[in-house]
């Protein structure tokens, strides 16, 4: 009689890691965001018309499980706490134990990649919705400048030319940036078909099956991202750009929630009066 539980673990991971991060409690945020989930049916139970029971299971690095292995049991017990608190209206489908494990990859099996917390930290620098800005290097001033009107309203956004210092494994960085990214914005001028990356890195989003926003900004979405209708922006106006991004990141409702948080978060750190009126605007939009 092996039922489905009513929530992904996707879903519930993102709850949770939420809930802690509105919290402080940065450490469980950091587990749960790098970790892999699964939700595994653990037992029927034909008591009071039938229970089913259920485990929430976290492969997370192995580096990051050593680190943390002294903590492991009271970490389970706390988020089996949270759950309970949590999910307790999906009766009779109970979420009742959870269990971390170190990432163990065997031959013929691929996962994505799993990141560490530094990494994240280093390369988003916030808590808010992270947008991978997609470019050409020939626009990477103006991209720099859409990064800083987008922070406006708590949206953490990954520019590859400006984020990635001349030490680091650029190539590394920007996988890193692809696979922790909640968002892609595509900046669609005329030389990004011609990109032998921009492709690629839009590939890799829709692989993932994030939200992609396709900024026509003189060159037409194209291939899997013509199913879609594009933003049309000028390169040169990036004020009124960064707010169309935003517009759409709110109604979505992939991004709406992370959004919410972000707009939130951007009102009370606000320091002008012109800013906190383009927030609220948005934030009127989501609440």
């Amino acid at each position: 009689m092996e039922e489905s539980y009513p929530h992904s673990p996707e879903d519930v991971v993102e709850t949770l890691s939420d809930l802690y991060r509105h919290q402080g409690d940065t450490v469980m945020v950091a587990l749960l965001e790098s970790a892999e989930a699964t939700i595994d049916y653990e037992e029927y139970d034909n008591w009071n018309g039938g229970q089913h029971y259920y485990s929430l299971q976290l492969r997370v690095a192995r580096k990051q499980f050593a680190q943390l292995e002294s903590r492991i049991e009271s970490l389970q017990k706390a988020l089996q706490v949270k759950l309970a608190t949590v999910f307790k209206g999906t009766d009779p489908h109970f979420l009742t134990s959870v269990v971390i494990t170190p990432l163990i990859k065997t031959m013929g099996t691929s996962h994505r990649r799993i990141e560490a917390p530094d990494a994240i930290e280093r390369i988003w620098a916030g808590d808010g919705l992270r947008l991978f800005l997609s470019h050409v290097s020939k626009h990477k001033k103006r991209v720099a400048e859409l990064k800083e009107a987008l922070a406006i309203y708590g949206v953490c956004a990954f520019v590859a030319h400006e984020d990635i210092q001349p030490t680091q494994d650029w190539q590394s960085e920007i996988e890193t940036a692809l696979n922790t990214m909640h968002g892609m914005a595509a900046i669609l001028t005329p030389e990004f078909k011609k990109s032998e990356w921009t492709d690629q890195e839009v590939g890799y989003a829709l692989g993932r099956g994030i939200k992609i926003i396709a900024v026509k900004a003189g060159q037409l979405p194209y291939g899997l991202l013509a199913r879609q209708q594009a933003l049309v922006a000028d390169i040169d106006n990036i004020p009124s750009m960064a707010t169309g991004i935003v517009s759409i990141l709110v109604k979505d409702p992939d991004t709406r929630g992370r959004m919410r948080d972000a707009l939130t978060e951007a009102l009370v750190s606000s320091c002008c009066w012109a800013d906190t009126k383009l927030v609220v605007a948005q934030l009127e939009r989501v609440v």
